[in-house]
């Protein structure tokens, strides 16, 4: 921990001062240097500014920093995927936390005495050690995730580089792929000839423009012996493509910490807000590889789908991404946040306060968030209504616990979502119908808030009208009954 600490503070210092430690320079000389290799001479426009170019040393600072990062990250991405992560006893950081060297050495004391010779005395130190070895490994990727959600709140500019540099050599990827695919449907004479061809218009048309790094990189791929699988490599292996390998780990499957995920999922969320709302269509991918609706199925673990919720939120800024959410299926990304709500495991009233926030968000940020929300042939357009309630009843119920410290804070969630409720009562012809499944829930909300509101009219006199509106029973004459049931359940 105090390690941990000291390397942010670190951080700060070599960002204010612009200056990087010889490892970063020596991380960003020999970090995947193969893929470097294949690249030798290759130009790349990220939108760093070139020196003179409003190119400050906070951001030169910063820069220096990311292939030192990308290094650790991708270390831990490469160790957890391999094809030992399933081995018992390799990976299990909860366990490994307690081991001392001096418990290390024992085990080996032990087996070169007992048989030292034999396999599977071997196979047993190997994953002895490899315990160990994953724990530090992780530790060292919590901090480099921590220290890269730092550079981004401090240096913005340093997320629209890593946002680049995936886009670019995506684009990359995929012009290889198809220039591959069409040279192999002719033969070889043929192929040569059009491959002279190409690289030589390619070279003229460098001397025109050299902003394009498609053409740079195609350009020069013939060159390589195996130009189709050296670029794929690279298209693999960005920072951000690294970050979404995290995210979308499935943690009842794998041996990985929720914290890492979590942070993951911070660090995807601090990439959308440092983009303007014209570039986030750039993030599609978030979208498309299902990564949303990876982390929403983590539902034993709250910070992971609170964070998820402020990742959707920063990508629904964008109406292309927002339209794009729905899957009309049960793997819906909305669907399972709602569900979300049902869930019985501590920390549900702190996620049901931010899902009441991003529905809010989403509705008052786009004209068309309400009607997206509720016009999908899908399941989570069924499922909203009901979810809305069980959240409200939960925080209704967190409010009502004695010795709670934060009702302020709960009121105006619940304020916030008897908005909410009448957007939706508006908006939803099916309403009614989709209430009742929670019905009793429903009741209980209604008249609890309206007990709770009356004490302050002059204050609440707005929602309280909306309150009206939204029951169609005398709301008033059952708060006392709805405050006795309460007191039973908590009973």
């Amino acid at each position: 921990q105090d390690s941990e600490t000291n390397l942010v503070k670190t951080l700060s210092m070599k960002i204010q001062n612009g200056t990087t430690s010889a490892d970063s320079k020596i991380a960003v000389g020999e970090s995947n240097s193969a893929d470097r290799r294949c690249l030798e001479g290759t130009k790349f426009d990220l939108g760093v500014p070139k020196r003179g170019e409003n190119f400050n040393s906070h951001q030169s600072g910063a820069i220096m920093l990311l292939p030192l990062l990308t290094d650790y990250i991708q270390h831990y991405s490469d160790l957890i995927h391999s094809k030992f992560r399933n081995v018992d006893g390799f990976f299990t950081p909860a366990q490994t936390s307690s081991t001392s060297p001096q418990s290390l050495d024992s085990f080996r004391s032990y087996a070169e005495s007992s048989s030292f010779d034999s396999l599977s005395s071997q196979i047993l130190q190997l994953l002895h050690e490899g315990e160990i070895y994953a724990t530090c490994v992780e530790m060292y990727t919590v901090t480099a995730l921590r220290c890269l959600v730092l550079l981004i709140r401090l240096c913005p500019e340093v997320g629209n580089i890593i946002i680049a540099n995936h886009i670019s050599l995506t684009v990359v990827r995929t012009i290889s792929v198809c220039n591959s695919t069409t040279s192999s449907s002719s033969n070889v004479g043929t192929e040569t000839e059009q491959s002279k061809k190409s690289s030589s218009g390619l070279e003229a048309d460098d001397e025109h423009s050299t902003s394009s790094v498609e053409v740079q990189v195609v350009g020069e791929a013939p060159n390589s012996t195996e130009p189709v699988n050296s670029i794929n490599n690279i298209a693999t292996s960005t920072l951000l493509y690294f970050i979404m390998r995290l995210a979308s780990q499935d943690l009842e499957d794998s041996r990985s910490s929720p914290e890492l995920v979590m942070l993951a999922v911070n660090a995807l969320t601090c990439l959308c807000q440092c983009c303007s709302q014209e570039d986030l269509p750039k993030l599609e991918t978030l979208v498309t590889r299902g990564i949303l609706t990876s982390c929403f199925k983590q539902t034993k673990h709250i910070p992971v789908l609170i964070w998820t919720q402020r990742l959707l939120v920063s990508l629904a800024k964008s109406d292309k991404l927002l339209s794009r959410f729905c899957t009309k299926s049960e793997n819906c990304p909305l669907y399972l946040m709602h569900r979300a709500c049902y869930v019985k495991v501590d920390g549900i009233f702190d996620l049901c306060k931010e899902y009441i926030s991003t529905l809010s968000n989403i509705i008052s940020a786009h004209r068309s968030g309400l009607s997206v929300l509720l016009s999908n042939t899908c399941p989570c357009t069924e499922e909203l209504v009901s979810a809305v309630i069980m959240a409200l009843y939960n925080l209704l119920s967190r409010y009502k616990t004695t010795g709670y410290q934060h009702k302020p804070v709960v009121l105006n969630t619940l304020a916030q979502g008897v908005i909410l409720m009448h957007s939706l009562f508006q908006g939803d012809p099916a309403f009614t119908q989709h209430h009742m499944a929670v019905q009793l829930q429903y009741v209980r909300l209604l008249s609890g808030l309206a007990s709770i509101m009356k004490s302050d009219i002059e204050t609440w006199r707005s929602h309280l009208s909306v309150l009206d509106e939204l029951c169609d029973f005398d709301i008033y004459d059952t708060s006392q009954d709805s405050e006795g049931e309460d007191k039973m359940d908590h009973s």
